[in-house]
């Protein structure tokens, strides 16, 4: 069995694992929400598109799309319901090409306290 991991006091490797974590959490309930697979998602977000580039792509809302992510982190307790709405928001506009990058990207959104040297590109907005 795991150990929790305390986020307040948690060594960087520890912080890093546990935003790591939260950007699969992002990643599967985006792919859920959607109907796409890790493998499709990650395509889409190799090419630059955002998550909400591809849920407006698919013919899904955005805020739809965003409420499922804030769900999933809330559920799993890696956030409180304010804080993973505001973060919903954020990763859904993210644009890193590559999984390693935008996992990155998103780990470090979710745990700003995580130091990565490289967090791949910055985020940006479209919307």
């Amino acid at each position: 069995m795991e150990r929790p991991i305390d986020r307040g006091h948690a060594a960087p490797t520890e912080r890093l694992s546990a935003g790591m974590h939260a950007a699969r959490v992002v990643l599967a309930s985006a792919g859920l929400h959607l109907g796409l697979g890790d493998h499709e998602l990650l395509e889409m977000l190799a090419l630059g598109f955002t998550l909400g580039d591809t849920a407006e792509l698919g013919g899904c809302s955005f805020e739809g799309l965003q409420q499922a992510i804030a769900a999933a982190l809330y559920r799993t307790g890696l956030l409180p319901a304010p804080r993973a709405s505001e973060v919903a928001h954020l990763v859904a506009v993210i644009e890193a090409p590559g999984d390693d990058a935008w996992t990155r990207v998103v780990a470090g959104v979710i745990h700003p306290q995580v130091d990565v040297a490289d967090r791949g590109h910055q985020q940006t907005s479209r919307h």
